[in-house]
């Protein structure tokens, strides 16, 4: 159930490569790049399928779409977290400060899986698996 929860939520496959995506997203941004350049090139930085997964966002949002919309169609890959919270940190205007606040989350999440796993290592294996 904690599982399913938590996939939902924030896929445990994703967590390890959406740590670094969204922090140097979130910097590039907060510096003033474009974000569809941004995309772009860590495109290049990813394993195929998140390549064109992000290659598709950017491509979304040249066509006119906002951040928000163009990672809706990925929310399985991405998670309702990192989708609610991009739309939150773009409609506030503050999208690059939501993506490194996305990061220090899933960091902490992989700390407390981590930690939980060395803890309790056969007894609750299940439920962080």
């Amino acid at each position: 159930m904690l599982t399913a929860i938590s996939n939902r939520y924030f896929p445990i496959d994703s967590m390890q490569n959406i740590v670094p995506f969204c922090r140097r997203i979130g910097l590039s941004l907060n510096s003033g790049l474009s974000l569809v350049e941004i995309l772009k090139r860590e495109a290049t930085r990813q394993k195929p399928a998140d390549a064109q997964m992000w290659l598709a966002v950017a491509q979304n949002i040249e066509n006119g779409d906002s951040f928000a919309d163009a990672v809706k169609p990925f929310r399985k890959q991405l998670g309702d977290m990192f989708v609610a919270l991009s739309e939150v940190g773009e409609q506030t205007g503050l999208l690059g400060e939501m993506l490194l606040r996305i990061a220090d989350y899933a960091e902490k999440m992989q700390q407390i899986r981590t930690e939980f796993r060395i803890r309790f290592p056969k007894r609750y294996s299940h439920v962080f698996s």
